[in-house]
């Protein structure tokens, strides 16, 4: 998460609370467990992403210290080992739903919402990488010494001061940009904001989306100030967009 963690701890908790985890009680997968159940196990996770907790020993620590941890994860204690041994059991596509059920009901909360007032609806398309250890990452090779996998991401700004990832795409690090920005750039409505790197040939405009041509313009040195609470993903940008 780039080092940025939740702080407050009454955001911590609100986070906590709004997202669906009960969907996701299965009695095969908690087959005789008693407190760590897997919509626990699933707060767990959120939990370490929203406080940026960085290893086994920082979450023992973390829950251990909490007042509240029974109510928000169902124990009052856990061990490293404990927690490795059943994410070892957690289907990936668990991940991939709750993303999708969040994304539906921000959605929801921001339909009446027209995104930035000079653009419109405005999308911002970047990716990430994940780098992964030599041995069990060489699945997503790259060079000898980098085996990586890349999310390459579609924020969509609902207002001037709100932004949510409406779509990722996840691929092996060796996936170049342009052939994922093809599956993000979807909606002519939208304005979108992209990297120099991923910036769209005129072979591709001329071909069957001919009608995303035009909300494309660059303008350079130039940084909205209302986009700034949105640098994770924007911060190597030195550009934005005609409306």
């Amino acid at each position: 998460m780039d080092n940025i963690s939740v702080s407050n701890q009454s955001v911590f908790r609100k986070c906590l609370a709004l997202l669906p985890f009960e969907s996701f009680t299965s009695a095969y997968l908690d087959w005789g467990v008693k407190k760590l159940t897997t919509p626990n196990l699933m707060r767990i996770c959120v939990a370490t992403q929203l406080g940026n907790w960085s290893s086994y020993t920082e979450i023992e620590e973390q829950i251990r210290a909490r007042e509240d941890s029974v109510e928000l994860f169902g124990v009052s204690s856990i061990s490293g080992s404990q927690i490795s041994r059943r994410l070892n059991a957690l289907p990936s596509t668990f991940a991939q739903k709750l993303f999708l059920m969040a994304v539906e009901m921000l959605q929801e909360v921001s339909d009446q919402k027209h995104g930035y007032k000079m653009f419109g609806k405005l999308h911002i398309v970047d990716s990430s990488s994940l780098h992964l250890g030599a041995i069990l990452g060489q699945w997503a090779y790259v060079t000898h010494n980098r085996s990586q996998v890349k999310l390459h991401t579609r924020l969509s700004v609902a207002s001037p001061d709100e932004g949510y990832p409406d779509r990722v795409i996840p691929s092996t690090g060796n996936v170049d940009d342009r052939e994922a920005v093809m599956e993000l750039v979807t909606d002519p409505d939208a304005t979108y904001l992209l990297d120099r790197a991923m910036w769209i040939t005129p072979k591709w405009i001329s071909g069957s989306r001919r009608s995303f041509a035009s909300p494309f313009g660059l303008m350079t040195n130039i940084r909205p100030p209302s986009l700034k609470p949105m640098r994770c993903l924007a911060r190597r940008y030195s550009l934005t967009l005609k409306s």
